[in-house]
Formats: C-alpha cells, sequence, structure tokens
C-alpha cells in the first residue's frame, strides 16, 4: 500500500482513532486467550490425562467454555469498533468525493464520460470500502495472529519455530508480486464497467430515439461486446486470486509434514517436546497457517481497493473551480460588461474572440444568431460554467471570479431549452432552489407559467410523480415547469435561452405577457430563435460566427437593413 494510500485513509481514520485503537487492543486480548485456550491442550495431555489427575482435568474442563466465552465477547465488541470506525470513515470518503466532484469546473463533465463517472462514485468507492473497511480488519487481526502465535512458538520450541518460520521470505515475496498482478487486473475490470454502465445510461435515455429507429440489434451487438469483454477481464481477475489463495494453501497445508516429521523424529529420539508440547505447538500452527491464508486474501482485496482508489485520485487530484469571496445577492443594482472576452471550446473550431457587451440594469435584451453562433455559450460564460480564456466578465465593475461562484449562480434565474427535471414531485422540482417558498408564492408562479389549472387536475396535484427526467410530462409542460421554477428563485438576472420553443404562439404570448411585470424589475437576458421577444427587447444583439455583428435597438436595426432584417425576412435589396 502507497504512502498515499496510508495517508488518506489515516485522515478519515483519525477522528475515531481511540475506538479503532481499542479494537486493536481487544483484537491482541482476544489472541492472548486463544493462545491459553490452545496451551491448555498441552495441559490436558501432560498435566492431566498422563497422569490421569481428575483434578486438573475437572479445572481444565471448567475453563475451556469459560475461555471460549470470554473470546467470544472480546471479538464481538472489537468487530463493533472496527466496523463503526469503518463505516463511518467510508461515509465521510463518499460525501467529500462526491461534494469535490460537484466544485468541479463544468469542462471536467465535458471532458468525462457520465457513465465513467457514476462508475468511480459507486464501483470503486464500494471497492475501496470493501478493501479499507472488512479487508483491512481481517489483515490487522492477521497479523497480530501472525506476530503473536511466531512468538509463542519460540516459546514452545525453538528449533521448530524456526523451521515453520523459513517459508516467510518466499511468502513476502510471491505475494509482492501477485499484488500488482492482481492491482492490473482490477483497473481493467473497474473501467470495463464503467464503460457498460456509460453504455447503458446513454441507451436509457435516449430510449425514445432507440424505440423509433427499431433497430435494437445495434445497442444489443456492441452491449455483448463490451459484456464479453468484461466477462475476459473478470474471469482473469478472479482466476489470479484463486490462484493466489490455492497457491498457499497448497504449499502451507502440506508444509505441517515437514513439522510433524522433524517434531516426531525428534520426540522418539531424544524424547522433546512431550506429546503436549506438540499437540499445542500444532494447534498453534492450526492458527498460524489460516492466518496467512487470510492474510494473503487480505492483501488481494486491498490490492483492488488500491486500484479503485487510484482511480478516484485522478478525479480528486482535479482542482475544484475557483471562487471568490464577494456576494452579488447583496448587490442592489446589476450591470454586466462582457469586455474583450475570447474563449475556445477543447478540440473543436468554435471560438468567441474580442467580444464586448454591456447590459444594464433592468436592461431586457435579446440574443438573436443562428444555430452555433455562441449565443448559448455567451450565457455560460455569465455564470462561470466555462472560464474564459481572457479578457473580463465584469458585473458591476467586478470581475465575476470575484464573487462567491454559489452566491453568483444563485442570483440567476434559469429558463433552458433542454429543460433538466429531478425524478421526483412537481414540488421539489418548484422548491429544490429556495425550500423555503411558500405557497402563495407557488401558486403565483404556475399560474404565471399557465401550469395551474394542470396542477390543479392532477389527482396529487403539487405531489404529482413526474418520473425521471420528468418522462410523464409532454415538452411544453416541462418547459412551463421551468418558467415556474425561475420565478420562485431568488433572480436578480433572468437567462432565458429558447424559454418558449416547446410552445404554441397562443400559450406563448400569455406567459411573456405574465412576465412582463418581472421583465420590469429585473436585469433579463433572452436567446430567441423565433424572435418572439423582440418587442420587449431594449437591446437587440445578433451573433454570428462567436462576434456580434449588430446591436441597438429593433428601430435602429431595421434602419441598418442588415442582419436582423434578413433573420425577419424584410431585408431590402
Amino acid at each position: 500500500m502507497s504512502n498515499r494510500n496510508i495517508k488518506f485513509i489515516y485522515s478519515y481514520l483519525k477522528k475515531y482513532i481511540t475506538v479503532w485503537m481499542s479494537g486493536i487492543v481487544l483484537t491482541a486480548i482476544a489472541m492472548l486467550v486463544k493462545i491459553k485456550y490452545s496451551w491448555l491442550m498441552k495441559d490436558l495431555i501432560d498435566q492431566a490425562l498422563m497422569p490421569k489427575d481428575l483434578n486438573i482435568l475437572l479445572k481444565l474442563c471448567i475453563t475451556f467454555p469459560l475461555l471460549v466465552l470470554i473470546c467470544s465477547f472480546i471479538t464481538y465488541l472489537k468487530e463493533y469498533c472496527f466496523n463503526f470506525v469503518s463505516q463511518k470513515s467510508i461515509i465521510g470518503i463518499r460525501e467529500d468525493i462526491f461534494s469535490h466532484v460537484l466544485q468541479l469546473p463544468y469542462r471536467f463533465f465535458v471532458k468525462n464520460d457520465n457513465g465513467q463517472i457514476v462508475n468511480r462514485l459507486i464501483n470503486d468507492v464500494e471497492n475501496t470500502q470493501e478493501a479499507f473497511s472488512d479487508s483491512i480488519v481481517s489483515f490487522i487481526s492477521s497479523i497480530i495472529t501472525i506476530v503473536f502465535v511466531s512468538v509463542w512458538l519460540f516459546f514452545i520450541h525453538w528449533k521448530l519455530a524456526i523451521i515453520v518460520l523459513l517459508i516467510v521470505p518466499f511468502f513476502v515475496i510471491i505475494t509482492k508480486c501477485l499484488w500488482k498482478k492482481i492491482g492490473m487486473l482490477s483497473r481493467n475490470v473497474s473501467e470495463k464497467r464503467g464503460e457498460i454502465t456509460s453504455f447503458l445510461q446513454q441507451t436509457i435515455i435516449s430510449i425514445e430515439l432507440v424505440k423509433l429507429v427499431g433497430n435494437n440489434q445495434f445497442f444489443l451487438h456492441n452491449f455483448a461486446i463490451m459484456c464479453k469483454k468484461l466477462s475476459i477481464d473478470t474471469v482473469k481477475l478472479r482466476m489470479s486470486r484463486i490462484f493466489a489463495n490455492s497457491l498457499w494453501e497448497s504449499i502451507l497445508t502440506p508444509y505441517q509434514g515437514v513439522i510433524y516429521l522433524v517434531g516426531g523424529f525428534w520426540y522418539i529420539t531424544v524424547g522433546s517436546p512431550s506429546i503436549g508440547t506438540m499437540l499445542a505447538f500444532i494447534n498453534y500452527v492450526n492458527l498460524l497457517i489460516p492466518a496467512m491464508l487470510n492474510l494473503i486474501d487480505d492483501i488481494t482485496n486491498m490490492s483492488v481497493g488500491a486500484s479503485s482508489l487510484e482511480r478516484l485520485y485522478e478525479y480528486l487530484d482535479e482542482e475544484p473551480q475557483s471562487s471568490g469571496e464577494k456576494l452579488l445577492s447583496t448587490e442592489s443594482t446589476i450591470n454586466i460588461e462582457f469586455k474583450n472576452v475570447c474563449f475556445s471550446h477543447i478540440n473543436t473550431e468554435f471560438e468567441i474572440n474580442n467580444l464586448n457587451l454591456s447590459v444594464y440594469d433592468k436592461d431586457f435584451v435579446t440574443i438573436i444568431g443562428h444555430t452555433g453562433s455562441g449565443k448559448s455559450t455567451l450565457l455560460k460564460l455569465l455564470v462561470r460554467m466555462y472560464d474564459i480564456d481572457s479578457g473580463e466578465i465584469l458585473i458591476n465593475g467586478i470581475n465575476i471570479k470575484e464573487y462567491n461562484l454559489n452566491d453568483l449562480r444563485m442570483c440567476f434565474g434559469f429558463v433552458q431549452q433542454e429543460v433538466h427535471l429531478l425524478k421526483g414531485t412537481i414540488r421539489t422540482n418548484l422548491t429544490f432552489a429556495n425550500p423555503e417558498i411558500t405557497e402563495e408564492k407557488i401558486e403565483y408562479a404556475l399560474r404565471v407559467a399557465q401550469l395551474d389549472k394542470f396542477v390543479n387536475n392532477l389527482p396529487n396535484k403539487l405531489d404529482t410523480i413526474v418520473g425521471e427526467r420528468g418522462i410523464t410530462l409532454s415538452g411544453g409542460e416541462r418547459q412551463r415547469l421551468s418558467v415556474a421554477r425561475m420565478i420562485l428563485c431568488k433572480n436578480k438576472v433572468v437567462v432565458m435561452d429558447e424559454p418558449t420553443s416547446a410552445l404554441d404562439m397562443k400559450t406563448e404570448h400569455i406567459i411573456l405577457k405574465s412576465l412582463q411585470p418581472i421583465f420590469n424589475q429585473i436585469t433579463t437576458i433572452v436567446i430567441d430563435h423565433r424572435l418572439s421577444t423582440l418587442d420587449y427587447a431594449k437591446k437587440i444583439v445578433v451573433m454570428e460566427h462567436g462576434k456580434i455583428i449588430e446591436e441597438g435597438g429593433y428601430n435602429e436595426l431595421i434602419a441598418k437593413n442588415g442582419k436582423l432584417c434578413e433573420l425577419l425576412n424584410c431585408k431590402k435589396e
């Protein structure tokens, strides 16, 4: 196990180090009781049966069950201590890793496959848990058993003890080689599982497309190939683990014959050790060999856990997105300025180059342009979903990087074209960003979004389950729910990306008219392909290929007879 792994695990164990050390002490006590129990076998032979002493025989027969009960009770307490600490520690590991991943930049999620992320957060954390909770407890118990029994073997008969321990160097060398091999195989298996998780996730998310196309064989064929690859690597991993265990079992178990031969020879020729001593010695060897076999299994499991932990380090080593300390929520006015902003997506030709744009307090700005012109990217830059390559984005003259990231985003109410809904109730989807919202405000938001009649007609009203990704709702219902959610957020800026693309013209007009009082009191930025918000806009921004090619009021741009006129089909030749 690497020093980093040890430090990582210890950072979680140290909070409960007293309980952990109590478990180790109890393990040692339990082992001493077992040693005493086996030593009584010597007394039974040499002091009771051979001399035919009934008093000692009676005393030993009372002592035997008493020691068993004491050992069982101590073992129970020991297991409780270790399991308490390991479960508390793994909760901390799970929470910290998930929290860290949530703080990573949006680029991280763009460049990493969702299935692999889920696989690491579930399977790799699970492997780490098994390795460093169950296996480490067994590992410590095995080490204590090996140390205590080895010392006691020297106390009983040091010559036989040397013969027993001659095999230890080979044990260490072969185990180290097996550790590397099993760790590599474990990593391969984990990666294959991640690929399958990703494939299944993408297939289920796209189930509507899968059904419509009707070509199930494509998905079945690819799934079968991935399953076959996983099966091959899993078999290699399991056979390596079986080989490690069977190798030592096939070596250690027959090795007892050497001990019997040498010990028996010495007893026959020189009368030492005694029969009772030999019996006790063999009992201790029978404690030692399973402990060594368990140690191999524990090392194998920890090798798997170490491999999973190395995969988790790849995420833990990612730098969280920086956050400032200033609070935008305390500001009474919002003035936004894009100043010489440059940005490019990874592995694409798209770029925003030297963009300048001002949005003043309570402005209504509509951004229009063809698909791929950079409209949505511009809004993502505003809330630091991406950080710009150069230039500045300022709010009230302060670089947005100086604002607290979570507070900055909470000040923006978003309505997106692709609506994201949580699995749960309508109420949950409306209030998760602001749980303290009142029923009156919820009813108001539903009315403005033209969703009140729909919700009131549902059997469970606000407590109706919408299904995963809102699958039980239509596109228009999901979009209206998104509008209602935006109204309930603590908005200082409203950002809408094609907010009514799934609505009919009549509903769109009603919702926009209902939202006008909100537009009049708050800074609003809208991306609009259908050009339905031009009547509300104080400023219209026309984008093309990552650049602003026109900017101004409606009448001003119409008079220019430029790109806006072309989009409205009213350009004069």
